[in-house]
C-alpha cells in the first residue's frame, strides 16, 4: 500500500500540481527581485538580437527554474516515503527468500531490505540532481563577460541562490531521513544480537547476524554518499570551479 500511494502521488500529472504553486510564486518573486536590482541589460544590437535575447533567456530561465521545482518536489516525496516506511515493520513478500540465503530470521532481514531500498530509491533521485546544475551552470557562464558585456544581475543572483538553498535543503532533509532510519535499523539488529548472546544462539547465527549488520552500514550509495560526494555538493562545486576543482576534491574525500 506504500509503495502504490507513493507511485501514485509521483505520476506525473500529479506532479506538476505540486510544482506549479511554487513554480509560479518564484517566477513573481524573481521578476520583481530582478527589476528592482535594475532588469538584465541586454549587449545587444538591433530588435531583432534583442528579441531573440529575451525570448531564449526567458523559456531557458523558465525550463530550469520549473525543473528545480520537479526536482524539489521529487525530494520532498523521497523523504516522506522515507518517513512513512520507517514508522511501521515492513511487510516484504521477499523476506523469505533473502533471510534464507542470510542465513537469518525474517524479522532481521526487513530491516536489510529497507536500507537497501531506500540506497536505490534515493540513488535515483540523486541522479536527476546533475540536470537542472548542469543547465544552471550554462546558464551562469552565459552571461560572464568572457563571453559577452553581459552584467550580472543582483537581483538573478539573489534569486538563483534561494534556489539553491531550496534544493540543497530538501537534500539534506531527505538524507537526514534516510541516515536516522539505517540508524534505527542498525539499532534493532544490535538488540537482536544481545538477545542472541544471551540465550547461548550458535556462533554461525551471530557471525551472519553480525555481517548483516555490517553490510547496512556499510551502504554508501543514494542518501548513504558521503556529504562531499552527494550530487548537490558536487554540482554546486562544479558550479562554482567550473569542473576543475571536481579531480582535487575527489582525492580529498
Amino acid at each position: 500500500m506504500l509503495w502504490a500511494d507513493y507511485r501514485r502521488k509521483k505520476a506525473v500529472q500529479v506532479r506538476l500540481i505540486r510544482a506549479l504553486p511554487g513554480f509560479f510564486w518564484f517566477v513573481a518573486f524573481a521578476y520583481v527581485a530582478i527589476l528592482l536590482s535594475g532588469g538584465l541589460p541586454v549587449p545587444a544590437r538591433g530588435l531583432f538580437a534583442l528579441y531573440a535575447d529575451e525570448t531564449v533567456s526567458t523559456l531557458s530561465n523558465l525550463a530550469v527554474l520549473f525543473l528545480i521545482m520537479v526536482i524539489v518536489d521529487a525530494s520532498r516525496l523521497g523523504d516522506r516515503f522515507i518517513q512513512l516506511l520507517d514508522s511501521a515493520p515492513s511487510n516484504w513478500p521477499c523476506a523469505a527468500a533473502h533471510a534464507a540465503d542470510w542465513g537469518v530470521n525474517e524479522g532481521s532481514i526487513v530491516y536489510w531490505l529497507d536500507v537497501r531500498f531506500v540506497a536505490e530509491l534515493t540513488h535515483t533521485l540523486g541522479k536527476f540532481i546533475w540536470y537542472p546544475m548542469a543547465s544552471l551552470f550554462l546558464l551562469v557562464a552565459a552571461r560572464n563577460a568572457i563571453f559577452d558585456n553581459s552584467v550580472f544581475s543582483y537581483g538573478l543572483a539573489i534569486a538563483l541562490a534561494i534556489l539553491l538553498i531550496h534544493l540543497f535543503t530538501c537534500a539534506f532533509w531527505l538524507q537526514r531521513g534516510a541516515i536516522a532510519m539505517r540508524k534505527k535499523a542498525v539499532d534493532a539488529l544490535n538488540k537482536q544480537l544481545r538477545v542472541l548472546h544471551s540465550t547461548n544462539t550458535s556462533e554461525q547465527e551471530i557471525s551472519r547476524l553480525k555481517e548483516l549488520i555490517a553490510d547496512i552500514e556499510n551502504i554508501t550509495e543514494g542518501a548513504f554518499t558521503p556529504f562531499m560526494q552527494q550530487p548537490p555538493v558536487r554540482a554546486v562545486l562544479l558550479i562554482l570551479s567550473g569542473g576543475s576543482g571536481l579531480p582535487f576534491l575527489d582525492q580529498l574525500f
